[in-house]
């Protein structure tokens, strides 16, 4: 390992602990004051960012934290000159005068109102691409946390015991919410898509794809054992963990071995999460894969059915996993990988009877020339159908599937 691997090695495993200590002092039930001298003690001591503001609704926009500003806080109007950004964005000259002294914008959201604001400043002009490209996710992910933690304890001192647990449980939704990718690839290489339906308000499944350094496309499909606000924080810390992992590692077992140290750091033996992580060469069409104790995912290769089942045990069940074993497999021309969780075979009919891989392999096989999109709402249909019965489903249910051009 080269000493710039080694130095990102370090970098992302000292933001992992800096989040899974907020999410401690979170837990602890901190004020609102501790939280947020915390949250600027990490950004200044820990990330060096000499300027930033951090605005906070309550009933109205106020600067919660300032933080080495020179007075051009005193201009921003929250309201208006923050308004327009919906996403993670870096200041330029089209944006309103008084952010001009800034460069980046972290906004926070819950469903369409905005919750925070978090403002940047004082980077050199010529380092802000790569100090975004560098942090932006740590950040988004911990204004989240702060700011979905300051909104319950508003809601607790407002002493509305029953609406408090209601908001906490939406916030938590509207968290692992964000956990999955609104947009998928499509192109000369690949199309993917998704869906999820979750049983619960709030569920343990995930799914996503990045691009690995290597430029290849990696997937993955997971489940934390259990459900609600524990399986929602564990997973959110999972996917911060394999996002960060996955911008400097190409080896999925080094991947693997890292998450599996993390899960158990984290959940201390007492959740675990399986996981099936793959990655696509198109150059040799190569398909290389881990299945971590997860269902097996289904692949139309030509006209075979073939099911992905090697790799390891579950992550977060022992220490050091007993093994670990990349498999491959070269895919033939417009092939289909079908990944799912449990809740898709485990549903049952009014007879008790299972879905099952069988069922699942019959829809694949009849109707392999749809698109993606078009696959899973009939994958979602026909379970549905299958179902015909009031009691709902038992588990959640997730598909993510892939064409492989």
């Amino acid at each position: 390992m080269n000493n710039t691997e080694l130095k990102k090695k370090k970098l992302t495993h000292h933001k992992l602990d800096l989040l899974l200590e907020i999410t401690r002092n979170i837990n602890k039930n901190l004020s609102a004051e501790e939280l947020f001298g915390l949250f600027e003690d990490v950004l200044s001591q820990q990330l060096g960012l000499h300027k930033f503001i951090l605005y906070i609704f309550k009933e109205r926009w106020e600067a919660t934290i300032i933080h080495g500003d020179d007075g051009l806080s005193d201009h921003i109007l929250p309201g208006e000159d923050l308004a327009h950004f919906t996403e993670n964005t870096i200041v330029n000259d089209s944006h309103p005068t008084p952010l001009q002294g800034f460069d980046i914008v972290v906004p926070v959201f819950h469903k369409t109102q905005p919750l925070a604001y978090l403002v940047l400043g004082g980077l050199e002009k010529d380092k802000v691409q790569k100090y975004f490209d560098k942090h932006i996710n740590f950040l988004q992910t911990l204004t989240n946390l702060i700011s979905f933690a300051n909104e319950n304890k508003k809601l607790y001192k407002e002493n509305i015991k029953q609406e408090a647990m209601r908001r906490e449980m939406q916030l938590a939704a509207e968290l692992q919410g964000m956990l999955f990718p609104t947009r998928f690839p499509n192109n000369e290489k690949i199309e993917i898509d998704a869906m999820y339906n979750s049983h619960h308000d709030i569920g343990g499944d995930y799914y996503d794809f990045f691009i690995l350094p290597d430029g290849e496309i990696a997937f993955c499909i997971a489940d934390v054992s259990g459900k609600g606000i524990p399986a929602a924080l564990l997973m959110s810390n999972f996917q911060a963990t394999i996002r960060v992992l996955s911008g400097f590692r190409t080896s999925l077992k080094e991947i693997v071995i890292d998450l599996n140290k993390r899960v158990m750091a984290n959940a201390k033996g007492e959740k675990f999460i399986t996981l099936f992580l793959g990655k696509y060469n198109h150059e040799n069409r190569k398909l290389t894969y881990i299945n971590a104790g997860h269902n097996p995912p289904v692949l139309l290769n030509g006209n075979r059915i073939e099911m992905l089942q090697e790799g390891s045990i579950g992550l977060g069940m022992f220490e050091e996993l007993p093994w670990v074993r990349e498999a491959e497999v070269i895919v033939d021309p417009e092939s289909i990988l079908v990944c799912y969780t449990d809740g898709v075979v485990e549903a049952e009919d009014n007879d008790g009877r299972q879905f099952g891989t069988q069922n699942l392999s019959e829809i694949l096989i009849d109707n392999r020339n749809l698109n993606m999109k078009e696959l899973n709402a009939e994958f979602q249909m026909k379970l549905e159908h299958y179902k015909n019965s009031k009691k709902g489903f038992s588990d959640d249910v997730a598909l993510l599937s892939c064409r492989f051009r």
